[in-house]
């Protein structure tokens, strides 16, 4: 009889450790509910002044299907106090065209996505945003505006950048990056990890479970993807200079200078994002502290966003 006793307290101990050690997060969805956030954050990179930003955010149930829901997400935000550099790189039109987007995540019935329903509307809009970033740094450049060639070798640079963005790259962007709907459908266990990849990086990523789970910590660190990379230098190379890439100049050469480069640091990048989540008693996240750090050659930019949601 002790015996027996003392085995069900040690599973009960088992039980309730593994418990408290483990979270599923599981938003309480119906359709015509709407979660609305506001968000503030900053932009740094060395030697320049703080691009500030602003805003709010929503996030609206719109429909059931039979694999689980359509959730609308539509953010407006400002730029406040940026550099000049950042009002090269967010002008009016800009920033009023990413006001525009509504992206219509598809979801499972944990409210976890699965697709983007007008994934095709996003990538044309992405690709306008990118030329107008081009445009706007070329009006605001003389060096650039009068220099014919220059001008030709940029528009293929960002040719190459624009190939990259494909439905499957904003599913797996949505999937990858910190935001409200991202521990959707996860189950969460204390030091669980998980590898992935995302565009050029690979990444690794670390979970820490606090105040009985209602607060998760996510730690992700990504490294360059050789292979990649390499693919992308190839593409691009292969917009600006078209013989470098055929069989008369040995593809696998350069392909292996390319690979060298990465090894010797010369294309070397890292990302390491922080993310610390708070979680309401219905599931949704309460609020999102974000710190994303980019290091390249020469370059370093942080990111610190706080999204809140609103009474």
């Amino acid at each position: 009889m002790k015996k027996t006793l003392l085995t069900a307290i040690m599973l009960l101990t088992a039980v309730m450790a593994q418990a408290q050690n483990s979270v599923k997060i599981n938003p309480v969805l119906k359709v015509g509910m709407q979660k609305t956030y506001t968000t503030r954050g900053e932009a740094t990179t060395p030697g320049s002044t703080n691009g500030n930003f602003t805003g709010e955010m929503t996030y609206k149930v719109v429909d059931q299907t039979p694999e689980g829901y359509q959730i609308d997400w539509k953010s407006n935000i400002t730029m406040t106090d940026a550099n000049l550099m950042m009002q090269n790189m967010a002008p009016t039109d800009l920033m009023q065209l990413l006001n525009s987007l509504n992206v219509e995540m598809l979801t499972d019935k944990q409210g976890q996505i699965s697709g983007i329903k007008n994934a095709e509307e996003l990538t044309a809009k992405c690709k306008i945003m990118i030329d107008s970033l081009f445009n706007a740094i070329i009006s605001k450049s003389p060096q650039i505006k009068n220099n014919a060639k220059l001008q030709d070798a940029m528009q293929k640079s960002i040719s190459s950048v624009k190939e990259m963005i494909t439905e499957d790259y904003l599913l797996e962007a949505y999937i990858q990056s910190p935001s409200i709907t991202m521990l959707n459908g996860k189950t969460i266990t204390n030091g669980m990890q998980e590898e992935g990849k995302f565009s050029l990086f690979k990444t690794k990523t670390t979970y820490t479970l606090l105040n009985g789970g209602k607060t998760i910590q996510q730690d992700t660190k990504g490294d360059i993807d050789v292979s990649a990379m390499k693919e992308y230098m190839l593409k691009m190379m292969g917009n600006l200079i078209p013989e470098s890439v055929t069989k008369e100049t040995n593809p696998e050469e350069l392909s292996a200078m390319i690979e060298e480069m990465i090894s010797n640091g010369n294309l070397q990048m890292d990302m390491n994002f922080k993310a610390t989540y708070d979680i309401a008693d219905d599931g949704w996240v309460k609020k999102l502290v974000i710190q994303i750090d980019m290091n390249a050659p020469g370059q370093t930019s942080k990111t610190r966003q706080v999204i809140t949601l609103k009474p």
